[in-house]
Parts: structure tokens; C-alpha cells; sequence
């Protein structure tokens, strides 16, 4: 449903998900591969899963931003 993918929240819901799978994903890198955390591979996984969470979390604040001004602008129209 296009309306689905475009609506600000159900977008914001996506990308919390994909923060938490991301998570998931470097806690069983480390466990299963028995990658050393403070290892070279270790520093660069967290390095790239450090710097791929801050784009997320930019891009769910401004879907938040997104989300209270349709709101807003949904109770001023009222």
C-alpha cells in the first residue's frame, strides 16, 4: 500500500526496526564469528554500526518532526 509508505510513522516504525536488527546483527557477529570487540575487525564493525545507527537516528528524528507536524496541522485544521 503506497499510503503505508509514505506515512511518516508507520516509516519511523521501519527504521526503529532496522536500529534493533542492526543490533542484533553486531551482537551475533561478535558472538558467532568470535570477533573481539577491541580486534581491528571488531573497532571497524563498530565504527560502521556506530555510524550507520547516527544516519538512522537522523532520519528518525525527522520523521518524528514529520509526524507531530501533520498532527499540528491536523488540530489546526479542527
Amino acid at each position: 500500500n503506497m499510503e503505508k509508505l509514505n506515512d511518516p510513522s508507520h516509516q519511523s516504525k521501519l527504521i526503529e526496526d532496522k536500529m534493533i536488527s542492526n543490533t542484533i546483527t553486531l551482537d551475533e557477529l561478535f558472538r558467532e564469528k568470535n570477533i573481539d570487540p577491541n580486534s581491528k575487525v571488531g573497532k571497524e564493525l563498530v565504527t560502521l554500526y556506530n555510524d550507520t545507527q547516527d544516519k538512522l537516528k537522523i532520519e528518525l528524528e525527522e520523521l518524528k518532526t514529520q509526524v507531530v507536524d501533520i498532527a499540528t496541522n491536523d488540530f489546526n485544521m479542527r
